[in-house]
């Protein structure tokens, strides 16, 4: 799987002038968000930028603060922006992005009741070619200091939904909720980019 750097942004546009395209993968933890990244990087190809939430709690051993949270979202906006650059020097024509700016708006929501996050988080995904939302229907797996419980859960995937059903009203935002086996989910993507 091809992965992201910590390169600083630039152009966008390729040789041929096209450029490269986010997909932003959503979910609440363990619905298979990183096995779908990394399924669709090797199906499209393209190039994957992984949670900077996960990596931000790996570092510091506990989740970030409510004025912590700006940061974490403002590094994931910079590693895609720089992701989008390389793959579109590389002829690549997608990033996927995992959890995306979308994630960290929604913990903010979930942990702290901050709505402050979900603007900037919406008008992203509304650049994104598609926001894909993994479903629940998958069991649950404990990662250590990662993961809080099968309900908070629940409680993410809730929020999601409320969230993309409000969006949808004001803002034009495409996404799609994906289920099944990791080849199910894969071809629903696929399927739906192929129609846009």
């Amino acid at each position: 799987m091809a992965t992201d750097e910590h390169a600083p942004a630039a152009g966008f546009a390729t040789a041929a002038g096209t450029r490269a395209r986010l997909i932003a993968v959503v979910g609440g933890e363990s619905t298979g968000k990183s096995t779908l990244v990394a399924d669709l990087v090797a199906a499209l190809p393209g190039l994957a930028v992984s949670e900077t939430l996960r990596m931000w709690v790996a570092e510091h051993g506990r989740v970030p603060t409510q004025a912590e949270q700006w940061q974490v979202m403002a590094a994931q906006a910079t590693r895609e922006q720089a992701a989008l650059a390389r793959a579109a020097e590389q002829g690549l024509g997608w990033v996927v992005s995992d959890g995306s700016l979308f994630m960290t708006a929604i913990y903010s929501l979930l942990y702290y009741d901050d709505r402050d996050l979900l603007p900037d988080a919406l008008a992203a995904a509304a650049q994104a070619a598609l926001v894909v939302w993994c479903d629940a229907d998958i069991p649950w797996e404990s990662d250590d200091g990662q993961r809080d419980g099968s309900q908070w859960r629940e409680d993410a995937q809730r929020l999601i939904g409320e969230v993309l059903t409000e969006a949808g009203r004001d803002v034009d935002l495409r996404w799609l909720q994906v289920s099944g086996s990791p080849e199910q989910r894969v071809a629903a993507v696929v399927m739906a980019l192929a129609v846009r």
